[in-house]
């Protein structure tokens, strides 16, 4: 029953079976032939991965590889240079150092990474982030754990913009987004620091050292406001900029304000392109094949003087400190062509400070700037508006005579004070609006050279607006307004500086109507019509516009398109292009009756009753001329209301019109001092007392006349 197993002491137990015996071992022969088939077999993987490598991956890897050692490099075109009109140099380009880092160059290696950005941004003084409390030095864990985070999100992450402080956060942004493009991290790097870190590259991997031009402005803050400065491409605008057919790159500095802005195109040339080759640590070894060459950017000659501008601006500021206002503007234009020959706006600011752009260096100034309240940054010749006074009434009067509402021979009574009836109860004289004259007691019956050289408020309150009680019908705001479009109010002159401003003046009777309903929730009134006519009311304009109508008739009707361009030519002197007048339209008014205005702004400066008689203009040369006193609005928090001066009046600014020779007028003038700006309580300043002053200095240094033989005592109660 029982299978008999013979026991083993030392193997066996009873009911085990013994194992197997152990098979046999391999011949020598069948071994060798394992390790033929495996040798074999490993060349041929290996033959395969190489057939792979060297022939069908062969146009990647080699790719690859180009990439890794060869660069392509843009080369920056000179940019072009401004000139004055008599050749002087107002801007050029000077080289400077600039520090920049390569994302594909930097070490692979996230520790190394961090020093070597730590390190440059101590040697650079560089603050770890331009967002608020970012100002301490970064260092190498910080900016490890900043790198990680941003890098992730580095296609979704948008740089902050020119004005925006920056710092290794928001360099190691833009490094990521464009691997293989350098990034400018600093300008202006001193000479003997560019020199240390191009010593010290062992252990600066990616980073470079390369000389790049920066702006000059030799002329500084005298045309700051025409120039302009440059900065990097805001970041709103990328894409307008950065397109696939364009010439920019992220790292480009464009114009941002003024002429650089406005000339943008023609000033930055076009860029060279060159390939470079690089050793391992990213630094270039030599250039492969043939460079393309920059073409340099376009000269600018400015129609500007700049001996009359710095002769301008100095005559202003002495004027400006005589009545301790800080604020105003001069124009001096050719009322033959519309070119300027000089723009000058109080306060203005030093645009070197702004020479390599708007950068982490300076931004701390450019806020400054554009916060301080005097708005050194704003070009008050186009960007400002005011209400204009008197010298207004240019218009009103073209108007008027030209539409058959007056002639020279008509007579307007003159009494000081205009009782204007309510128009719901005409016959109730305590219901009448009254409208005054800046004299008291009136200048009698005149006529519209009278009217224009005494500037009579009453005469273009009727003239404009009518008058029921002596059935008087005036222009009426529709004709008046659209003779003011004709002049050029409330639309820019054109001249082609960014930010210009149009003013307020709507396109007709109708327009203002709904504009005071949207407004202030309440309809035109004859009132209204009255305060327009005198420059006053709702209506207000900037210094160029107000210039701009006065040369137009000082040249017998032609309004011109003002101009700062003289010439635009190439490097090598060819013009490009000339200046030529452009006329913008012929004043809907006839010779006879310009000529007529034309006069009575002769005799505003002959005395004894001209408004400007007494402002000490040079007798040598004669002109025409008008003066305005502008009264505004200065609002008082506390008591909800305009602030008064001593005598229960409005604030004013003051203003000058003139054009001289009269036969043949060459220069049209224009002066405007800001009674804001004016220290101290409220003042009432006149045109003929502050602004008509100033603009004599200007005239005698226009055309080289001697200063008067006494001073000059600007009479008072003037316009």
């Amino acid at each position: 029953m029982f299978d008999f197993i013979p026991e083993n002491p030392k193997t066996q137990h009873w009911g085990q079976r013994p194992p197997p015996p152990p098979p046999p071992p391999p011949s020598p022969q069948g071994r060798f032939l394992v390790l033929q088939f495996g040798i074999v077999l490993v060349f041929a993987v290996l033959l395969a991965q190489l057939w792979k490598l060297q022939i069908l991956d062969s146009a990647v890897y080699r790719q690859q590889a180009d990439v890794n050692r060869l660069r392509p490099r843009t080369v920056d075109a000179a940019r072009g240079i401004f000139y004055d009109r008599n050749g002087r140099i107002l801007a050029r380009n000077q080289p400077s150092f600039s520090a920049f880092i390569t994302y594909a160059d930097l070490p692979e290696d996230e520790d190394q990474q961090a020093q070597v950005l730590e390190r440059l941004a101590k040697l650079l003084a560089i603050p770890a982030s331009g967002e608020p409390g970012g100002e301490r030095p970064p260092d190498a864990a910080w900016i490890k754990t900043v790198h990680a985070d941003v890098c992730n999100i580095a296609s979704k992450y948008i740089p902050p913009g020119p004005t925006t402080p920056h710092g290794v956060k928001e360099y190691i942004a833009e490094a990521c987004r464009a691997s293989y493009t350098p990034i400018r991290v600093k300008s202006g790097v001193a000479r003997d620091l560019a020199f240390m870190i191009e010593q010290d590259r062992i252990n600066l991997p990616g980073v470079t050292v390369d000389v790049t031009p920066v702006r000059q402005y030799l002329a500084g803050a005298d045309v700051a406001h025409i120039l302009g400065f440059m900065g990097n491409i805001p970041a709103e605008q990328r894409d307008l900029y950065i397109t696939r057919d364009s010439d920019y790159e992220l790292t480009d500095k464009i114009g941002l304000a003024g002429a650089e802005y406005a000339f943008e195109r023609a000033l930055r040339g076009k860029k060279g392109r060159k390939l470079i080759e690089v050793d391992a640590a990213g630094r270039a070894v030599k250039t492969v094949g043939t460079p393309t060459e920059p073409t340099p950017g376009h000269n600018i000659v400015l129609t500007l003087d700049l001996d009359l501008q710095r002769t301008v601006e100095s005559i202003l500021k002495q004027g400006l400190a005589r009545v301790k206002a800080t604020r105003g503007v001069a124009l001096v234009m050719n009322p033959q062509t519309g070119e300027m020959l000089a723009m000058v706006s109080v306060p203005s600011y030093d645009n070197n400070l702004f020479a390599d752009g708007i950068n982490a260096d300076n931004v701390d100034k450019y806020v400054e700037l554009s916060q301080n309240p005097e708005r050194p940054l704003m070009n008050r010749a186009i960007e400002a508006i005011y209400p204009t006074g008197s010298v207004f009434k240019i218009v009103p009067a073209s108007a008027a005579l030209q539409e058959g509402v007056i002639d020279q021979t008509t007579r307007i009574n003159c009494q000081g004070i205009l009782y204007l009836p309510n128009k719901y109860f005409p016959d109730d004289k305590s219901k009448a609006t009254p409208f005054y004259c800046w004299k008291k007691e009136g200048h009698g019956s005149i006529t519209v050279y009278e009217g224009l050289s005494q500037s009579s408020d009453t005469f273009f309150y009727i003239v404009a607006g009518g008058y029921e009680p002596t059935k008087f019908i005036g222009l009426g705001l529709d004709r008046f307004t659209r003779y003011a479009r004709a002049f050029g109010f409330g639309q820019p002159t054109g001249i082609g500086l960014p930010g210009e401003a149009k003013g307020l003046m709507a396109q007709d009777g109708d327009a203002w109507d709904r504009w005071k309903r949207l407004n202030y929730a309440d309809s035109w009134y004859v009132g209204d019509t009255y305060n327009m006519a005198i420059g006053q009311g709702f209506f207000n304009a900037t210094p160029l516009q107000m210039l701009n109508a006065t040369a137009a008739i000082a040249n017998g009707g032609t309004l011109y398109k003002p101009q700062i361009l003289y010439q635009e030519a190439t490097a090598d002197g060819q013009i490009v292009r000339a200046f030529e007048p452009q006329v913008i339209r012929q004043l809907p008014v006839s010779a006879a009756n310009i000529n007529i205005v034309r006069e009575a702004l002769r005799r505003t400066v002959i005395p004894p009753l001209g408004t400007a008689s007494g402002a000490g203009l040079p007798t040598q040369i004669t002109m025409g001329a008008k003066t305005g006193t502008a009264e505004f609005c200065l609002w008082d928090d506390v008591k909800k209301e305009c602030r008064l001066d001593k005598d229960g009046h409005l604030p004013t600014h003051a203003w000058f019109t003139a054009f001289a020779p009269f036969d043949n007028p060459q220069v049209a003038l224009l002066v405007m001092v800001d009674g804001s700006s004016i220290q101290g309580p409220p003042t009432v300043i006149q045109g003929s007392e502050v602004a008509a002053p100033i603009a004599a200095d200007i005239l005698r240094a226009i055309f080289h006349l001697p200063p008067p033989d006494k001073p000059v005592q600007p009479k008072a109660g003037g316009d």
